[in-house]
């Protein structure tokens, strides 16, 4: 064996071997200090841990310079190793004392010098392993955040997510493999194998490689005795080394894909403010005048409020108003507020949801909420216009209204919906008899796809709004079920649903395919490589399906190659048919697969089970379609499984780009 695989092992151990002796001891220092009084009733004990301590403090001396001499460690990891090296000494020293029974004054003296310079060096030691400002409190996590302008990939997520989980290995103190992490200079340059990144093509870095590897491989980073990179982070860093790895480019998020929208909306924490909690003597104040008050997060000082009275008199709403600083959500439903309060609305700068349902405000007292920071604001059952939401729908920080039963004609809300970027939910449609009709269910979550049951919940916009269902392929009515929280779905079935509110022609009904999968696929490999924007393996096996939008961050996409994925069987399969859900589109040249193929493997056999010939290409078609596709076939004594769809390689003849390469988008693989 050579030296490099020798350093590899001792590495693996010295944690183990350094930690025991400083507990041990740390725990002995105790003992000394209890047997100050009855020196005879520990002595035993306490020669048997300076003994192990200082016996064990020497192989970790061992095991620590030769790790030192493998040149991983910059020059400050002397300091550690000399300052251990002196502990060592002096636990030896306080040892030997001890054993010869000199006097009790100077072995306590030895042994708190000795005591000290376990500190001394303990602190060094953590700094090469944790950075020099590891004693520093962590800053605050809303500092993290980015503007919706623009963003810089490199320095305000991939260098944040190297510094939490690499850099303790690839710092300034310790460089394993000559790699340093903690730099754009450092990132450019490599390691002692070469550049991180592979520019003629990228999606084979060694970057990417060493970070998706299997976490039991002995190459895999970081190791698994680390933190590891969650999968939004790993996404992040394969999107941003596929995009070309640039470490100086500011990007116009605008122009960002929704794929990589929604992971910086995952990865950076909501955008609040640091802000005082709340003056206990203002909300003893405000529970006594019939507030209901909530902690919106144990992170944060911001609560949530709710009046329970029928009317806002002044006396409340100045008990209210002191605590504006700190009210993010405040719930005022069916509650008559004098007009003269709402002008006094724009104080309120942390509020991020308003609750307005079944109140008295007009277009007039609309006009002082335009300016406020909200997300969410609810209108529904007031008198609110379409003039009244001009103002409204220009406030940048707005998401989502609803405005079920205002005073907006129904042939205009169409309109308004169309032509806001904010969702405006007026909770109805229009039928061809130009009655008022309540909107379909809209399923909370997308996934159809379980393994044992399902819990199905659906939005609801409207508080009076009833879910009714049925599992018979009847037809929902007004005697049928209602669905309260949620349905439990446990077998393969078909959920028809309908939306009713009084006073309303009920919704259209919604039909809703779910399917019980025999197993969920945990352990996998993807093994041929999608193209940037369109990778994540998981999407593969997570049980929920795509819509006919191939950027809705659910479907992998292979650009004229083709997609092959292998994965571990259960040891008794209780399956016969594997379906793959597939994607075509005209117009963003996406195609069915061209075949499908199953192969068994056992003993390191391959064996071809089952295909399917799909040869769709010459058929002319327009639009998007989902399609699932099934194939029946024995698992036999197989202990993998290796699917391959074949991508139908270029564009045919019909289509306008005929002679380009394909898409071939494929979002679940599921056994039943």
């Amino acid at each position: 064996m050579g030296f490099d695989h020798w350093l590899g092992f001792f590495g693996k151990f010295h944690p183990m071997v350094l930690h025991l002796p400083i507990g041990v001891f740390l725990f002995t220092f105790l003992l000394v200090l209890v047997s100050l009084k009855s020196p005879k009733s520990y002595s035993r004990v306490i020669n048997l841990g300076l003994g192990f301590s200082f016996y064990s403090a020497v192989i970790a001396s061992i095991l620590g310079y030769l790790l030192y001499l493998s040149g991983d460690y910059s020059i400050d990891a002397q300091v550690h190793l000399w300052t251990s090296i002196v502990t060592t000494l002096f636990m030896g020293l306080s040892y030997y004392l001890f054993r010869q029974g000199v006097s009790n004054r100077l072995f306590r003296i030895v042994f708190t010098i000795s005591v000290t310079s376990l500190f001394v060096s303990s602190h060094f030691g953590a700094q090469l392993t944790h950075g020099k400002g590891y004693l520093k409190f962590p800053s605050p996590d809303l500092e993290a955040t980015f503007t919706s302008d623009s963003i810089d990939i490199y320095s305000q997520v991939v260098a944040p997510i190297m510094d939490k989980k690499c850099i303790s290995c690839h710092g300034m103190n310790k460089r394993k493999g000559g790699l340093l992490l903690s730099s754009a200079e450092g990132i450019s340059a490599g390691g002692e194998n070469g550049p991180l990144f592979d520019f003629s093509d990228l999606s084979e870095s060694r970057l990417l490689y060493h970070l998706e590897l299997p976490i039991e491989h002995e190459l895999r980073m970081p190791p698994k005795s680390r933190t590891q990179l969650t999968q939004v982070e790993l996404d992040l860093i394969r999107n941003w080394v596929l995009e070309g790895a640039t470490t100086k480019v500011l990007t116009a998020y605008s122009q960002l894909v929704p794929q990589m929208k929604d992971l910086l909306n995952q990865f950076f924490p909501p955008k609040l403010k640091e802000v005082a909690p709340p003056n206990s003597k203002d909300l003893e104040r405000i529970l006594a005048q019939n507030f209901r008050v909530d902690i919106f997060s144990a992170n944060h000082n911001y609560i949530s409020i709710k009046y329970l009275g029928d009317t806002l008199t002044k006396v409340e709403f100045e008990a209210l108003y002191k605590l504006r600083k700190n009210i993010i959500d405040l719930d005022l439903r069916s509650v008559f507020v004098e007009p003269y309060f709402f002008e006094k609305f724009k104080g309120f700068r942390a509020l991020d949801r308003l609750r307005l349902d079944n109140s008295n405000i007009t277009d007039k007292e609309l006009s002082y909420v335009n300016d406020l920071p909200i997300e969410m604001l609810s209108l529904t059952n007031t008198q609110i216009t379409q003039g009244g939401l001009e103002g409204i729908l220009e406030n940048n920080h707005l998401k989502k209204v609803f405005l079920w039963n205002t005073s907006i004609p129904l042939d205009e809300q169409q309109n308004l919906k169309e032509q806001s970027s904010i969702v405006l939910d007026f909770g109805t449609g229009l039928d061809f008899a130009g009655k008022q009709r309540v909107e379909l269910p809209m399923m909370v979550g997308q996934q159809t796809l379980f393994v044992d049951s399902l819990a199905v919940a659906f939005h609801k916009p409207i508080e009076s709004m009833v879910f009714r269902y049925t599992f018979n392929e009847q037809e929902p009515d007004s005697l049928s079920e209602i669905i309260n929280d949620s349905v439990w779905v446990r077998s393969t079935s078909n959920l028809k649903v309908k939306s009713f509110v009084d006073g309303w022609l009920p919704s259209e009904t919604r039909e809703i395919s779910f399917r019980k999968v025999a197993n969920l696929i945990e352990e996998y490999d993807l093994e041929s490589i999608p193209a940037g924007n369109y990778a994540g393996e998981s999407k593969l096996f997570d049980l929920e399906l795509g819509t006919t939008n191939f950027s809705d961050g659910h479907w992998i996409g292979h650009n004229g190659t083709d997609l092959s994925v292998l994965f571990d069987l259960p040891e008794n399969p209780k399956f016969t048919r594997l379906t793959v859900s597939s994607l075509r589109s005209y117009g963003g040249w996406i195609l069915f697969p061209k075949s499908i193929k199953i192969y068994g493997i056992a003993n390191g056999n391959s064996n071809l089970l089952t295909q399917l010939t799909i040869g769709e290409a010459n058929k002319a078609f327009s639009g998007s379609q989902i399609q699932q596709f099934d194939l029946e076939f024995n698992p036999e004594s197989s202990e993998q499984l290796r699917v391959e769809v074949e991508n139908q390689g270029v564009l045919p003849s019909w289509h306008v780009s005929a002679g380009q390469p394909s898409w071939l988008f494929v979002d679940e693989v599921f056994l039943w």
